[in-house]
């Protein structure tokens, strides 16, 4: 009975590490794809909506933010130059 509940709670420790890193590691991974197209000069590439209080959210809002920046920068940009 001692080693059944044993097993049962390794089994659910290692689902549970498995659930946690990839609740982690996908989100991290979509920042870095979209980041690196930004980064590529691709301004267009969509920021998705970020949900909660978490770090992860926070950064995604702030990449989001940063894109529309350079978005911004590169138009006055633009208009200066054709002005010119």
């Amino acid at each position: 009975m001692l080693l059944g509940a044993t097993a049962a709670s390794i089994v659910c420790a290692i689902l549970l590490g498995w659930l946690l890193t990839r609740s982690i590691a996908a989100p991290l991974h979509e920042m870095q794809t979209l980041t690196l197209r930004i980064a590529a000069g691709d301004l267009t590439a969509s920021v998705p909506a970020a949900h909660g209080r978490s770090e992860l959210a926070a950064l995604l809002n702030n990449v989001g933010n940063m894109q529309e920046s350079l978005r911004s920068l590169v138009s006055k940009s633009r208009q200066a130059a054709m002005s010119v």
